[in-house]
């Protein structure tokens, strides 16, 4: 099994029957799209594109997530033009 899928899986999803298909959705994943998915998720700043974003959003974070803390939300909501943040009362980092 790919490690960072054992640790990863029960970091994001409290449940325990969900971690396990979420981890073997993990070990299922290609691993040149894996590679492809982290190198845009933690290499890629986007920051200063935010205020050309007009389209309304709604932006949707728990409020105990482990992996994206309620500043980011918070950061996004204040640096989007037309964004509203929604806090769930959930853990987890997948609420659906």
């Amino acid at each position: 099994p790919l490690g960072w899928a054992g640790f990863l899986a029960p970091l994001v999803e409290p449940d325990p029957e969900a971690q396990g298909e979420l981890h073997a959705s993990f070990c299922a994943l290609d691993p040149a799209v894996a590679h492809q998915f982290a190198r845009a998720t933690f290499q890629v700043d986007n920051r200063a594109d935010l205020p050309a974003v007009h389209q309304p959003c709604l932006l949707i974070e728990c409020t105990d997530d482990a992996l994206v803390p309620v500043t980011v939300g918070r950061f996004l909501e204040a640096s989007l033009p037309h964004a509203r943040l929604h806090l769930l009362e959930a853990r987890g980092h997948y609420p659906h």
